[in-house]
């Protein structure tokens, strides 16, 4: 066996390539070794495995490996809500120079660039109408891993 598929209790999928064939024993102890409590499921082609950005949430469906996409998708929202963050903290310091300025009309554009950016995540979700402009579909629209990776917002400029 080259590339064997191991399943652990939660039922995650891990897929390990090997450089030359490994005989089921020797295979059952690198598993004891490196993945205990997990159980060797079989092997796959791996040209057949699905986007490796979201292999935390593949599955085995009996036949091949998937992507669990209720758990694709809440990784998706903890990763775009990540990069704005990231972009909410470059912000902090435009807000804190415009109102040290006293420069109003900078502030309140720059409030509500951020507040956009605080709503994206909701929208995404369907829990605030959709900004065509920031976002142009939902998460639960998403059927595959292509559709969830091509589902990125347009963060505002700032």
């Amino acid at each position: 066996m080259k590339t064997a598929l191991l399943k652990n209790a939660t039922g995650m999928v891990t897929v390990v390539h090997f450089a030359h064939e490994m005989d089921a024993r020797a295979l059952s102890h690198y598993r004891d070794a490196v993945f205990p409590g997990t159980e060797i499921i079989g092997e796959c082609d791996p040209s057949a495995l699905p986007s490796p950005h979201f292999r935390n949430c593949w599955r085995h469906d009996g036949n091949a490996v998937i992507v669990d996409m209720v758990l694709a998708r809440e990784q998706h929202l903890i990763e775009l809500r990540r990069e704005r963050d990231a972009i909410l903290l470059t912000t902090d310091a435009l807000w804190l120079r415009a109102f040290e300025r006293k420069d109003d009309l900078a502030r309140v554009a720059l409030e509500a660039k951020r507040q956009l950016l605080r709503d994206i995540p909701q929208m995404l979700l369907g829990e605030k109408p959709l900004d065509g402009a920031a976002c142009k579909a939902l998460l639960s629209d998403c059927r595959t891993a292509d559709d969830l990776e091509s589902l990125v917002p347009a963060w505002p400029e700032l």
